[in-house]
């Protein structure tokens, strides 16, 4: 649909949906939770890819097509150098990113149950007990319920760190529609 599209419509159009496409994908990736369904997070990802089919082909098309003949060959390759890097660097800057948001994330959970403990401390008391009901001593339940109130705090801030990046993709790709109108 891309290539046919390219022959047919100034590559601008077809960019700027597939920029649309991605920038909707992101954004609803950002708003995700733990009880999002996996048909959900699948349809959002496959509405991505599709605005990823219909920007690069055109995109690269239009790139091309600026260059003479002798040079095609050369333009070819410095584009894909270029997403290379640019994928690479990408990974780097979102995984450190994500790494710094988790962390803040876990602080500021610590920080709500060290500014209002009933809640964390009921949480505990409930774990601690369904342990010692299974047959655990108290410090082993104890550490148990710990545990688990460790693992679900950890999973949130790993689900927020997430939902900021996708957002911040989002907003980096509304961006650049502008350009490509």
């Amino acid at each position: 649909l891309a290539g046919w599209m390219a022959d047919k419509v100034p590559a601008r159009i077809p960019i700027t949906i597939g920029l649309s496409f991605y920038v909707a994908a992101m954004y609803s990736l950002s708003r995700l939770n733990q009880q999002s369904s996996f048909e959900t997070m699948a349809s959002m990802i496959i509405l991505r890819e599709i605005g990823g089919g219909l920007l690069f082909a055109p995109l690269i098309r239009a790139s091309l097509s600026a260059l003479p003949l002798s040079q095609v060959g050369m333009g070819a390759g410095l584009i894909s150098l270029n997403r290379q890097i640019g994928g690479m660097i990408g990974i780097a800057f979102f995984g450190t990113f994500l790494d710094s948001r988790e962390i803040f994330y876990r602080q500021m959970f610590g920080q709500r149950q060290a500014d209002s403990p009933f809640g964390a401390q009921y949480f505990l008391t409930s774990m601690k007990n369904l342990f010692v009901s299974i047959g655990n001593t108290d410090g082993i339940a104890s550490a148990q319920a710990l545990s688990v109130l460790d693992r679900v705090v950890g999973v949130q801030a790993l689900v927020n760190s997430f939902n900021d990046i996708f957002l911040i993709i989002a907003i980096m790709v509304s961006i650049v529609i502008i350009p490509a109108l």
